[in-house]
């Protein structure tokens, strides 16, 4: 917040958006106080508005960021919500943001490169630093063991432990759509 140009909001979103920016959406992090800002096709956001005039727009590393600032971590932690050819990731030292970015990725390789970039630029250790999987990722995928071959402690996230959940919702994998069950515990 100390250095957010709202005058700049586009110049910031070129940096890894390739599509027109229409609509740009502007979140308070409030835990790290910081912006989080996206784009949003004007198609969309009018669709919102006409159907859901009360919604509030929330946008996901928001939710993700502060999600994860509540884990206490002891040690630098690292993030990965995976969809599919795309992911945020979230680096945070002992509850502070370090890192948030979302890359779009077309291969496995791809994919390695910009995390152990991010990891590289930051200093982390392969060997030491944690890295949480969240999102659309098993043992058996690809990228699970692309991640698993350079990075030594990696775990798998799970769902908010705050709720309880129907069966079928049991029977999901417990990495996937955390965002989506945390949500309701930003409002």
């Amino acid at each position: 917040n100390k250095i957010y140009d709202e005058n700049i909001n586009n110049d910031i979103l070129k940096l890894n958006t390739k599509t027109n920016i229409e609509h740009i959406l502007i979140n308070d992090v409030k835990s790290q106080d910081t912006k989080s800002i996206c784009n949003i096709p004007n198609k969309i956001s009018q669709t919102i508005k006409t159907y859901f005039p009360e919604a509030k727009e929330v946008i996901e590393q928001k939710i993700l960021i502060n999600q994860y600032s509540k884990f206490n971590q002891k040690e630098t932690t690292v993030y990965l919500n995976i969809c599919k050819k795309k992911f945020i990731i979230t680096i945070l030292n002992k509850g502070k943001l370090l890192l948030n970015n979302t890359f779009d990725y077309q291969n496995n390789e791809d994919f390695l490169y910009y995390i152990l970039f991010c990891f590289e630029q930051l200093g982390l250790s392969t060997e030491k630093t944690k890295i949480i999987l969240y999102g659309f990722i098993t043992e058996s995928d690809e990228n699970f063991k692309i991640i698993y071959k350079y990075i030594r402690n990696v775990a798998f996230g799970e769902r908010p432990k705050q709720f309880n959940y129907s069966r079928k919702i049991e029977q999901i994998e417990v990495q996937k759509y955390f965002g989506l069950f945390s949500q309701v515990l930003c409002a």
